[in-house]
């Protein structure tokens, strides 16, 4: 695969959104064929298409032919996406028997941005690595000889298996310049937002606003970014709009803004840019949202990776750690177990409501068991509102417990 391809990069900035047009690898639990007409045409896309050349068929024949046609495609190429998705750090490739395909497509991009995975990505793993190489192709294909990258292709799968052999002789070529990327990148960020810094570099920038603290960063340090910062040009960056109103007649103009914005709240205000280089848009990227007061980088309490949120008081980030869990529910577990240790009355509440769970499953026939269990987590839970309102006491919820703490009928 050539590098024909234009990295785009779309910011609003009423709402704070990346969109990020770039090569994106999916992985495939099974075979499915994959057409690039298809592949560039949203399902919406298509429907009406289709649509509209049913209604302009001329004869039923035309007609039944046009819905055969779509019916087959619909199947063929757009339900394809429901085993299709993007490899994340738990994802483990050996244990992987799929296919990955790449694609040239545009995401939107809010507060798991693909800058903070970046430099998230451990490369001394092998596995976070090939993972690295699938996600972040546009990177690395410029690394690759003639003969691996004219055998990948866009639309087109492969075992992962084959990837995988092909990621593993580049280690060393791709991984000495993004392990460079990634240090030059972190330190900017760990400076701007205070993370993993010293207390002498915390205590100089603590009165700064983070704007000025990227400037020190670049100042202090030979201006890391300066052969990536300028590798862009700017398309329609001056400019508001609205994405459905597509019309030059003035009356039709007034009319459909009135009636879709009265307020003016929903006009967009995009800067969008082209590079051939996505170290070039993660720095765009870092550069837009530092100065969003309202959002935070953070280093998460379970994972060690970096992730963009917008309360200051968040510790946990929302990537899946396995199955559905994510690091934000093993945060939400840890913090209940602190509370727990820390006021014995709710650890004796949370042990009594363990008890009559237990006996509610054990003995299903019984009825008096799973009455007992719900009638004490509503009247429970009513006592830890009131507790934590101040409405009452600690003791009169310990004197409460001391009537339930009974495990079988009288």
């Amino acid at each position: 695969m050539k590098k024909e391809n234009s990295i785009i990069l779309s910011y609003n900035a009423n709402i704070h959104t990346h969109k990020l047009k770039r090569i994106v690898g999916y992985y495939y639990k099974e075979y499915v064929e994959l057409n690039e007409k298809f592949e560039n045409m949203s399902v919406d896309e298509y429907s009406k298409m289709m649509i509209n050349k049913g209604e302009n068929a001329k004869t039923e024949k035309q007609r039944d032919k046009i819905s055969k046609e779509y019916a087959e495609n619909i199947k063929k190429y757009y339900t394809s996406n429901i085993s299709r998705s993007t490899l994340s750090y738990n994802d483990q490739i050996n244990r992987l028997d799929g296919y990955i395909g790449f694609k040239y497509e545009e995401i939107e991009e809010q507060f798991e941005l693909p800058l903070l995975d970046f430099i998230s990505y451990d490369l001394n793993s092998i596995n976070e690595y090939i993972v690295f190489f699938i996600n972040y192709y546009d990177l690395v294909m410029d690394k690759l000889d003639k003969e691996d990258a004219d055998y990948i292709k866009l639309n087109t799968l492969y075992e992962v298996n084959t990837i995988s052999t092909i990621a593993k002789k580049y280690y060393d070529k791709v991984v000495n310049e993004a392990k460079k990327m990634q240090t030059i990148f972190r330190l900017c960020i760990d400076l701007v937002y205070q993370l993993n810094i010293n207390d002498y570099t915390k205590k100089l920038s603590k009165d700064l606003t983070r704007e000025q603290r990227f400037f020190v960063f670049n100042q202090t340090n030979n201006k890391p970014f300066k052969n990536i910062s300028n590798n862009y040009k700017a398309i329609n960056s001056l400019d508001y709009t609205y994405e459905y109103v597509d019309t030059r007649i003035p009356e039709l103009v007034i009319g459909i803004i009135k009636a879709m914005d009265p307020k003016g709240e929903e006009i967009s205000h995009e800067y969008k840019y082209e590079t051939d280089n996505l170290y070039t848009a993660f720095y765009i990227m870092l550069y837009d949202i530092i100065s969003i007061n309202n959002w935070y980088v953070k280093i998460c309490g379970n994972c060690g990776r970096y992730f963009l949120t917008p309360k200051a008081t968040i510790c946990y980030c929302d990537r899946i750690i396995d199955g559905e869990i994510t690091c934000k529910d093993i945060g939400s577990k840890e913090q209940q177990k602190r509370k727990m240790k820390n006021n014995p009355v709710l650890a004796r509440f949370r042990q009594i409501q363990q008890i009559k769970c237990t006996y509610s499953n054990r003995y299903k026939d019984e009825p008096f068991y799973k009455k007992d269990y719900e009638e004490f987590n509503k009247k429970g839970n009513e006592f830890k509102a009131k507790l934590k309102k101040g409405k009452i006491t600690e003791e009169e919820f310990d004197k409460w417990l001391d009537t339930q703490d009974k495990t079988k009928q009288d």
